[in-house]
């Protein structure tokens, strides 16, 4: 068996649509950076023996290039988990969450969701078969004749969530920032995890990418020569309806308070 001194210094943990595919994309890049061959590697939020090898995972780099390896995968902040794993390879490591408010996020992902449901009823069982086989016995089936409501779509969760069920493709969780960042703070220094917020992101996208370089202490990449345009931006043919919108501002408000008071700051999501 072989075994690599070098490991990955930095990830992308999430959060999932917010702006981490940019981010990898834009990163790519600085020639002090390796990439992974590709983005959602999903190794430390898989229960699958095969990725619990480092040998395995690391075939996802090129070990003969220089640059402090990184990788992406969104599932990492919520995963339940990949904290834990993610310190026991190397507590040094330094990540990157990008963090969108919770309602366009949940938004953003359902409609995502909506496409898979569209073109494939199972794409839920099928993902959770790669990654999670045994977790998946525990989800909830959703009802195909709410999928193409967002109002439904959120109900349906939320009285999954007030039961104490799982239910699959889920949208609602992945904004509860504060627990998942508490989590990796009990492992975690603070200064090992930057925080962007995704809009600031799209709009500042050179100043973000700049932070970002100065918190791997890597030089600076000359991003004046690049066409830093948004990637893979969402387009939808209807906007998020008034109602929705007006639950779920009440429904994130305790949550997103909570994460106020964890970094001591307030982004405008209302």
């Amino acid at each position: 068996m072989r075994f690599f001194r070098k490991k990955v210094g930095f990830l992308i943990i999430g959060a999932q649509k917010s702006g981490t595919t940019a981010a990898f994309d834009y990163l790519k890049k600085n020639t002090f950076l390796n990439p992974s061959k590709e983005k959602e590697v999903h190794f430390f939020n898989s229960e699958l023996d095969c990725k619990h090898d480092i040998n395995y995972y690391h075939t996802f780099f090129d070990l003969k290039k220089t640059g402090i390896l990184f990788e992406g995968s969104a599932g990492y902040l919520v995963n339940e988990f990949a904290h834990e794993k993610i310190f026991k390879y190397n507590s040094k490591i330094k990540m990157l969450a990008l963090l969108r408010n919770p309602i366009d996020r949940a938004y953003s992902c359902w409609n995502m969701y909506r496409t898979y449901y569209t073109s494939n009823h199972e794409w839920f069982k099928n993902w959770m078969l790669k990654v999670a086989p045994v977790k998946y016995l525990q989800y909830k089936k959703r009802e195909l004749k709410l999928i193409n409501s967002f109002y439904d779509y959120v109900i349906e969760e939320i009285n999954a969530i007030n039961n104490g069920d799982l239910i699959e493709g889920s949208i609602l969780v992945h904004g509860y920032y504060a627990q998942q960042l508490k989590k990796y703070y009990t492992c975690f220094s603070r200064e090992q995890i930057l925080l962007i917020e995704s809009s600031e992101f799209k709009q500042n996208t050179k100043k973000c990418l700049n932070s970002i370089e100065d918190f791997l202490n890597i030089p600076r990449h000359n991003w004046d020569m690049e066409t830093l345009s948004p990637i893979f931006t969402g387009s939808y043919k209807n906007g998020l309806d008034e109602r929705s919108r007006k639950y779920l501002l009440n429904y994130y408000n305790p949550y997103n308070e909570e994460l106020y008071l964890l970094l001591n700051k307030k982004f405008n999501w209302t």
